[in-house]
Order: C-alpha cells, then structure tokens, then sequence
C-alpha cells in the first residue's frame, strides 16, 4: 500500500512540472538594436527644402507587428526566432506642437525598412529616412531669395531677412524680427494666403530661437467674408535652434475652403530693452 502511495505521489509530482512547462514554455530571449537619432536625407531640396528634424522616438515594427515607440536614444528589444530573419521597419515619432504628451509618427517621412537577421550581439542602427514624394507642399520660406512675411500693419515692426550667422540656421539667410526701444512690437503676416480641405493632414514646420516669447497666430477669412484670428501655439524663449511641427489639421477639417494666413507676433515686456525672434525654414505641408 505505501509503496503505491509513493508512486501516486511520483507521478503528481511529474505531472504537475510537465504542466508547469507547458502553461509557462521557455520565452524567447530578444536581441536589442540601438538608436541613437534618425538621419533625414534629401532627394530633391529644391522640392522639400531643408532636411533639418526633431525626431524624438522610433515607433518600431516587427513583421508589420508593432512592438513600440521608443524615446530615443533607446535600446529596442527584437525577438528573431530560430534562424530566420524579421523585417523591421521603423518610422519616425516628433511632439507634435512641442508638447510631450502629443507625440505621433510624423506622416510626411518615409519609414526606414531593412531585414533583420538573428545576432548574438547589440546593433546600432541609424535610421535613414526621407520627405514622402507626391506631398503639397504649399510654402518653403528658407529667405534665401526673398521674404514671405510682410508688416500686419504698418506701424509693426517687420521680419527681415538676415545673414548673421547667429540668426542663420541653414544656408546663407535666415528670418530675423528684432525689437528695441523705438520698436516694442512686431506683427508679420504671410504675403501668401492658403487653403486646406478637411480630408488631408497639414502641419508648419519651423526652426526658430528666441530670447522672447512669440505667438503663431491663424487669421481665418471664411467663405461668408468673416475675419477670425485666434492663437494657434504659443512658444517660449529658446537660446539654442529648435525645430516645432504644428499641426494645421483641424484648420482643413474645421474651416475647408477659408482662406488661412499665418502671424508671428512679438512683444517686449515693461522693462525690457531688446529682444529677437529668428526664424528659419518655415514650411507648410499637406498631403
């Protein structure tokens, strides 16, 4: 009788460690490739204009499974079984209007694509992207031949073009609104004005630096002649240069058919003396 107990027992025993193993097999150990930042190139700068990004994650694909976006710089697990390889596909992830908590792929670059084989060690990958072909793209002001903004008013103080390096971010000129004491406000608007449709996306993009805060503001003329002009983001000083994507979507969906111009608008505050506002590179894109 105790020596059947035993084998009872035994075979209880065995029983639940096979279970064990088949509820919780061996997980699969993950290889990891870094990123550091993702490399922007042009095919055509007299098309998109200039390649500088703020790319702030990788949103990663696995064999057109997502695995996730990534912060960058980051190290990124990829499980590749047995010896086969996986296709990987990484697209790039910006803040949209700066803010942390709005971040997404940006739809205007291409993603980077290659086939992933099974490694023992990390890789470091920098991901080389491009601007998508077929996109509208409805203003490139790099003030290299002229100057899209003119005066709001005309006792505002202008945006003009510039060649110091200091106010330069690409190429030989750059966009420069500088305000002292016989000038204490600016108000440009494009000389151009715009048009979006509610079923395509759009965004500005920007570099700037700034040693005062300034508004990009929206003026509306709707297709019944009324005139609205409401805030479209609010930026804060930056001494270094910054690159921003504002998102315009909402101005197609909410607005289709108005004519759109965009202000950038800046002040000195009691008891400043001097302040400036450079700007480069300013884009509108649709798809």
């Amino acid at each position: 009788m105790m020596k059947n107990v035993i084998v009872w027992c035994l075979g209880v025993c065995l029983l639940g460690f096979t279970s064990c193993n088949i509820i919780n097999p061996d997980e699969p150990v993950p290889q990891y490739i870094h990123i550091d930042s993702f490399q922007v190139v042009s095919y055509d700068d007299s098309y998109h204009g200039s390649v500088s990004k703020n790319i702030t994650e990788a949103w990663v694909y696995v064999d057109n499974f997502n695995v996730g976006n990534f912060q960058l710089p980051a190290d990124i697990p990829v499980v590749v079984e047995g010896e086969d390889s996986v296709r990987l596909s990484i697209a790039a992830g910006i803040k949209v209007d700066g803010r942390s908590l709005s971040r997404r792929r940006y739809p205007f670059y291409t993603r980077y694509n290659q086939l992933l084989a099974k490694s023992a060690t990390k890789q470091t990958i920098i991901p080389t992207i491009e601007y998508r072909g077929g996109q509208d793209f409805k203003l490139i002001e790099d003030f290299e031949n002229g100057n899209s903004f003119i005066p709001y008013t005309s006792p505002d103080t202008g945006l003009a073009r510039t060649s110091f390096p200091q106010y330069v971010k690409d190429g030989a000129n750059g966009g420069l609104i500088f305000l002292d004491g016989s000038n204490r406000t600016a108000r440009v608007t494009t000389v151009q004005d715009f048009s979006f449709v509610s079923n395509k996306e759009s965004f500005l993009e920007l570099d700037y630096k700034c040693d005062i805060p300034f508004t990009v503001e929206v003026q509306l003329v709707t297709l019944g002649s009324t005139v609205i002009i409401t805030d479209l983001l609010s930026i804060n000083i930056r001494e270094d240069w910054n690159k921003i994507y504002i998102n315009l979507t909402e101005i197609g969906q909410n607005y289709t058919g108005s004519k759109v111009n965009f202000i950038l608008k800046a002040g000195l505050t009691p008891g400043q003396t001097s302040g400036f506002v450079a700007v480069d590179n300013f884009k509108i894109i649709s798809q």
